[in-house]
């Protein structure tokens, strides 16, 4: 029998990861974990050991800034390694999950998580968190006086910040996305350590009741372009974007915003950046529905969703934008068109309340939208479709219904993971999967510049894999398979 499973898994990692060849066929529940162990190993092997300050820093895994044509006032180099909140978070909460899902196939995960923790917790400051990391400048921030001494300013470490203006902007200020994020990962790095044993390690939560009801479009006379020219609902009580004050005009109109924005580059101009000064870009808040997603599911999560004035008004904004069908730009900052789909459904699975009707609106979209091959497809400006990553986040967003032979998505969910077993490809001793659109630099550069990580899309996988596994194992007549293991 050990001759015939070999032989059998032989075959897989022929099938899947050398030709690349797409096979109609799911693999069974032993072959699932042959190729989680193998993406552990690639996702083990890619995260940073060491510091070079300016250039990585240990427990990140890589992701690099890309941009699809040249923009006005920003550079054009070849996709640019950077370190940054988000991505290794996200990475960070992915793995864990999987860990908690299956410990016993995920037992080098505890280590990988601290590592990426301490990197995390970095990129605090004041009770939230920022995108990117506290550095001193490079570049003057004034074409009239030397830079201060001292000063830390937030920005790429790598990428080239061409003019005073743009290092002013890329100097943002603290955001609900990023805290959110990093909230999750001290939920699941608590979880992490009580589930591998470690006792001692253990730590009280923080309260986060109120924290992000501070910023939400509530009684604001200032409005953000995208959200006016997308038609969203006024003072929806949402949450907003960035953990900032606005700069609040006595009325706000498109004439008013169109001459605001025309004057960009003087002072005058709430788009205009103050040296040192932590940015908000257009110096008007918007409203993501993603992120209202994201900060929903850590309010689930830390028990704080009934506590929360804002948590009805995020779901209703999330709702109207997918009654509207606006899957493509429900996000500021996700040009993916099925980012949306995986960030309501990870709140939705950590609490029901209020986002059913979303929900349901999200499955008859997976159903209708799939191509033949099990693939799902982002509009073509968008990395030329991104179809491996809106697979990925499809796949994902089924499982999260549920085991798919009670939600009815057992074939979608067939379909898609036969497609992405068969993109993946081998590097060193694991397998991973090249990286789509995570993020954009959002608004006027939301399909130009923007974000991939090899590493973060493996890591979604994995996820979605594990939980497909789990359902396999919990239901044997799931596509009415079993390993030769089970059957004996």
């Amino acid at each position: 029998m050990k001759l015939v499973s070999g032989l059998s898994y032989f075959i897989l990692f022929t099938l899947f990861f050398t030709s690349r060849v797409h096979s109609q066929v799911t693999p069974d529940a032993d072959s699932l974990e042959i190729i989680q162990k193998r993406v552990l190993r690639y996702l083990e092997e890619n995260q940073q050991d060491q510091t070079i300050s300016g250039y990585e820093y240990a427990g990140e895994w890589p992701s690099f800034i890309s941009l699809r044509t040249a923009f006005l006032m920003l550079a054009s180099p070849p996709d640019t390694y950077d370190s940054n909140c988000f991505s290794t978070s996200a990475i960070h909460n992915s793995l864990a999950a999987v860990y908690l899902l299956d410990p016993e196939s995920g037992e080098r995960i505890p280590a990988m998580v601290e590592k990426s923790f301490h990197r995390i917790m970095s990129y605090h400051c004041e009770g939230s968190f920022n995108f990117w990391p506290h550095l001193p400048p490079k570049g003057r921030h004034s074409i009239f006086k030397p830079n201060k001494n001292g000063a830390l300013v937030r920005r790429p470490i790598q990428f080239p910040l061409m003019n005073s203006y743009i290092r002013k902007a890329a100097n943002i200020c603290n955001d609900n996305d990023d805290t959110a994020q990093s909230l999750m990962s001290l939920w699941y790095l608590l979880q992490v350590r009580a589930a591998s044993g470690n006792p001692d390690t253990l730590f009280d939560l923080p309260r986060i009741d109120g924290m992000f009801d501070r910023y939400r479009d509530s009684s604001r006379l200032t409005a953000h372009y995208y959200n006016i020219v997308a038609r969203d609902q006024r003072n929806s009580g949402a949450f907003l974007t960035w953990r900032s004050e606005e700069k609040m005009f006595p009325s706000w109109n498109i004439p008013r915003l169109v001459v605001n924005n025309a004057f960009f580059l003087f002072p005058v101009s709430s788009v205009f950046p103050i040296s040192f000064k932590p940015y908000m870009p257009f110096g008007a808040n918007d409203i993501d529905a993603v992120l209202n997603a994201n900060v929903m599911t850590v309010l689930s999560t830390y028990g704080q969703s009934g506590s929360s004035i804002g948590f009805p008004g995020a779901a209703e904004f999330i709702t109207s934008k997918l009654r509207r069908k606006k899957w493509s730009r429900a996000g500021v900052y996700y040009p993916n068109r099925y980012h949306i789909h995986y960030a309501v459904m990870r709140a939705y699975e950590k609490n029901h309340a209020y986002l059913d009707e979303s929900a349901d609106l999200i499955k008859a979209h997976l159903k209708e939208s799939q191509e033949p091959d099990g693939s799902y497809k982002s509009r073509k400006i968008v990395n030329k479709g991104d179809i491996l990553q809106s697979t990925a986040y499809a796949l994902s967003a089924m499982l999260r219904f549920g085991n798919p032979d009670q939600t009815g998505f057992r074939k979608e969910v067939d379909r898609a993971l036969n497609y992405i077993l068969g993109q993946a490809y081998s590097q060193g001793t694991g397998i991973c999967w090249e990286g789509g659109i995570f993020f954009s630099g959002g608004t006027v550069i939301r399909n130009t510049f923007y974000w991939k990580s090899d590493s973060y899309t493996t890591a979604l996988l994995l996820e979605a894999i594990t939980m497909y596994r789990k359902y396999m194992l919990e239901n044997e007549t799931l596509s009415g398979r079993t390993s030769n293991t089970e059957k004996q």
